[in-house]
């Protein structure tokens, strides 16, 4: 009986520090994307938790351009949105590259970027990457 007990507590605990270490590496939300853009109309990625205060050091939303059917370098306004759709932070970002953009976002809120390309003659492209509302640590 006493066995049972000690190994039924031991399980307890290992349950417990297992919850413990998830929730201490989840330092930011991390969404990633495969969606079509073009120079007419802005796409939305998708909403994540911001972590972060936008003024903190790790407050500056990432983005990273990975792939695209259009040529690297293409340029793409990426604009962090609240879900009131109020901006909270922009910039341009080349396909290809990652970018840490500044913002005013407030951590324990949602927020979406909307991603359209910077010239209109570019025509559509479909983009795969991934974005976070807060800088890795």
């Amino acid at each position: 009986m006493l066995f049972r007990k000690c190994v039924a507590g031991v399980g307890i605990v290992a349950c417990l520090s297992t919850m413990i270490v998830s929730t201490a590496l989840a330092d930011r939300e991390v969404k990633f994307y495969n969606i079509s853009v073009s120079g007419h109309r802005a796409e939305d990625t998708g909403e994540a938790l911001k972590y972060h205060h936008g003024r903190d050091t790790y407050g500056k939303f990432r983005i990273s351009l990975d792939s695209s059917s259009q040529q690297n370098g293409t340029k793409v306004s990426a604009v962090m949105h609240n879900s009131n759709h109020e901006s909270r932070g922009s910039g341009t970002v080349s396909l290809g590259n990652t970018a840490a953009i500044s913002n005013t976002g407030t951590k324990g809120y949602y927020y979406h970027l909307n991603l359209q390309y910077t010239n209109i003659l570019v025509g559509s492209g479909v983009i795969t990457g991934y974005w976070s509302p807060d800088e890795p640590h």
